[in-house]
């Protein structure tokens, strides 16, 4: 009984993030050609930039549509505005959810390098929440929510029903995974702390602005290496995890070919998108910084006009 229960429950889990992940990241494309969106996206100083700069107090008095006042409350109102501060909620909640979803698939967790790795990142980054950021601004609601799904979606790709074994794992992929994971971890530890030291002198000193142009390390190729370094990471949990979620593919591809008929959509779209969700993971996590990095990018520039000419926004000498 116990192992059916487990069994459903990984197979709805990754099911569910595989399929929720595909639609986050074609929402957040979509947010690049919607101002809606993109207002709740923003956070930070790019936030507080947007509402002083665009503000959208001047609709709620036109008397043209009540949609107008909607549209500001829901955007723009206090009580939907959340301090960045919260940031700290999303790997605690990260680090307890996974550790009940791990425990309770014990007997699958495919790879105990990885679940480690995973560990270390969320306590690394709840820590840094706590005692290295200084945080400043606000987000909305709907982007507390979304941080929310993310790390309660996350354990699903982690967990497997397939059986493969330990030593069927290539000696080669789990080393590139793992040294990738522990250099791209330190290297943003190191990016998070030379943002903080930049925000901590500016309050020392009490200047009106507590934004400085960072440099330092990657900083002296791009603005958001921070962001760069998060993308590599889930790149090497993709990387460590690609071997036993491939092997679920024959297994999926056995169950559906065993279909009566294909009028059960849902297990049939499960079926062909639960063993890519790692791949769609990593997708997800590039677009998702990719949009923060280039909107980040764009108010050092707007903000800074002495900003450095050579700097890219996430990719050195690229983009």
């Amino acid at each position: 009984m116990i192992e059916i229960t487990t069994s459903l429950l990984i197979s709805f889990g990754t099911c569910a993030s595989a399929i929720l992940y595909l639609l986050l990241t074609f929402t957040a494309i979509i947010s690049i050609f919607s101002p809606c969106l993109s207002r709740l996206a923003a956070h930070g100083k790019t936030r507080t930039s947007i509402m002083m700069l665009n503000p959208l107090n001047g609709e709620s008095t036109s008397p043209s549509s009540i949609f107008s006042k909607w549209k500001v409350f829901l955007l723009e109102h206090p009580c939907l505005q959340i301090n960045k501060e919260h940031f700290t909620t999303f790997y605690s909640i990260g680090l307890i959810w996974s550790g009940i979803i791990i425990l309770l698939t014990s007997n699958v967790v495919p790879q105990t390098a990885v679940i480690f790795l995973l560990y270390l990142h969320l306590s690394r980054r709840y820590l840094e929440c706590r005692f290295v950021h200084v945080w400043n601004g606000t987000m909305h609601l709907s982007g507390y929510i979304l941080g929310l799904i993310h790390y309660i979606l996350l354990p699903f790709v982690f967990v497997s029903n397939s059986h493969i074994r330990q030593n069927e794992f290539s000696t080669t992929r789990v080393a590139m995974g793992i040294a990738l994971n522990v250099v791209a971890q330190y290297y943003q530890f190191v990016h998070h702390c030379i943002l903080a030291s930049y925000r901590k002198k500016s309050k020392k000193e009490k200047q009106m602005a507590i934004y400085s142009i960072p440099s330092g390390r990657w900083f002296q190729y791009i603005s958001c290496p921070h962001y760069l370094a998060e993308i590599l990471i889930y790149l090497s949990f993709a990387i460590l995890l690609h071997p036993v979620i491939m092997a679920e593919k024959t297994d999926d591809m056995q169950m559906d070919g065993n279909m009566i008929n294909h009028d059960d959509v849902t297990n049939h779209i499960c079926c062909k998108v639960r063993p890519w969700r790692h791949m769609i993971l990593v997708c997800w996590v590039f677009v998702n910084l990719a949009i923060s990095a280039r909107t980040s990018h764009a108010w050092y520039q707007k903000t800074f006009p002495s900003y450095p000419k050579h700097k890219k926004a996430l990719l050195p000498w690229m983009w």
